[in-house]
């Protein structure tokens, strides 16, 4: 396996954007630094869901006077808030120190800037789960813009005013 950090060097009287790196690590940069050569051979696929939730004109709202203050607040609060909704909406009912859900948990979120995604195991999961779990998410969009939304906007100036969710279903390497 190669090096997968570089050794940049600067030179007296260079740019400051000039990044100088010895040609054979320069030459090395290819699919393998990140293991991704013979893809996907020998890989282990399985059945996934994954869902992507994106906040419609984020970009926008991050383009406001001091971002680094309110960004971080609002990012915070809509990820408590998402991730409460779907636990929410997954609960089919709590016996004695057990809780039994409609479909799996994601086993997976990875927040991606201005949305998350989201990946179940879909190898073991039911048709009926399956249309849970889109269902559940349809609900969480609309209750963004319906609850989330009007509390957003008294501590956010022009918050994200609406939730997207896309999905799909398939092998997942």
């Amino acid at each position: 396996m190669r090096k997968r950090g570089y050794k940049y060097s600067r030179k007296p009287g260079a740019a400051p954007d000039e990044y100088w790196l010895a040609k054979d690590n320069f030459e090395a940069f290819d699919p393998s630094l990140l293991g991704l050569e013979g893809f996907p051979e020998g890989r282990e696929t399985f059945e996934a869901l994954a869902a992507i939730v994106d906040l419609k004109d984020f970009t926008a709202f991050c383009d406001q006077r001091d971002p680094h203050h309110e960004i971080p607040k609002f990012i915070e609060t809509f990820r408590h808030w998402l991730f409460t909704r779907i636990k929410e909406e997954s609960l089919r009912r709590i016996e004695k120190d057990e809780v039994v859900l409609w479909s799996q948990l994601p086993f997976f979120g990875k927040f991606l800037g201005d949305g998350v995604l989201l990946l179940w195991d879909a190898s073991a999961i039911s048709s009926e789960a399956t249309e849970f779990v889109v269902q559940a998410l349809d609900l969480i969009c609309s209750e963004y813009q319906t609850k989330l939304f009007p509390l957003l906007k008294k501590d956010f100036t022009n918050p994200p005013s609406q939730l997207r969710c896309g999905i799909a279903q398939g092998s997942v390497t």
